[in-house]
């Protein structure tokens, strides 16, 4: 299997993806965006994810490799490609499936609990109806047309999705390790100051980073699933 990941800044990287691609045997490359690295033929690979950054979906002004990205998201679905989206990644891939992609109510920017919405779906085969997950995120999404929504959260309703067993959006990450962690906090740490309910310290989420085992091992056993559809 041949992994490709759209990366959009130097801190959000695939973390915890890149130690489950790596126990697959799989092989991975990369297009950072911010590093104006090319896109691949679509013959190049099999399963695509797009990482997180600190960017919107219609920031295209200010990152005109946004419109580019779009249409190469496009090209991968229309090419069946297998896709996981990871948060700002989620949204992209929202937005390309025909959704609006809006400002949230609230950031949620922390570990908080995410809950099943009931819908059976064996992408969550073996997973808990409830868990903690780490988010950062001040944009949502309305749900895509033909998407099973999954997860939700108290501070965002639309945190897990999939689409016709091929794009699986995560608007939370479960890929943040604890050195992942730490290059959040030192790169977007103004972020905290801002007013929302659902903002932790960083004394607070580094205090919680015991919970990235069983985080990262959720999203093992998500990705195993989504393999199998």
């Amino acid at each position: 299997m041949r992994l490709h990941v759209l990366q959009h800044e130097v801190f959000e990287e695939p973390g915890y993806i890149l130690h489950w691609a790596k126990e697959k045997q799989f092989s991975v490359s990369f297009t950072r965006f911010h590093m104006q690295e090319t896109l691949p033929v679509h013959e190049a690979y099999d399963m695509l994810v797009i990482m997180g950054g600190p960017m919107g979906v219609h920031d295209e002004d200010k990152y005109p490799w946004l419109a580019v990205e779009k249409a190469f998201i496009r090209e991968a679905i229309d090419h069946q490609k297998k896709i996981v989206g990871v948060c700002l990644g989620s949204q992209l891939l929202a937005h390309v499936l025909g959704a609006r992609v809006y400002r949230n109510r609230w950031k949620e920017i922390g570990f908080y609990d995410v809950n099943h919405t009931g819908v059976k779906h064996p992408l969550i085969d073996g997973l808990p109806k409830r868990f903690t997950a780490f988010h950062w995120h001040g944009d949502t999404y309305d749900l895509p047309h033909e998407c099973q929504l999954l997860y939700r959260s108290e501070a965002c309703e639309n945190q897990a999705y999939v689409w016709k067993n091929r794009i699986l959006g995560l608007q939370f990450h479960l890929e943040v390790t604890p050195d992942l962690l730490e290059l959040f906090l030192d790169n977007a740490d103004a972020e905290l100051q801002e007013n929302s309910p659902f903002i932790q310290s960083a004394a607070e989420m580094r205090a919680k980073t015991h919970l990235l085992t069983d985080i990262n091992r959720i999203l093992g056993k998500m990705l195993d699933n989504f393999l199998q559809l």
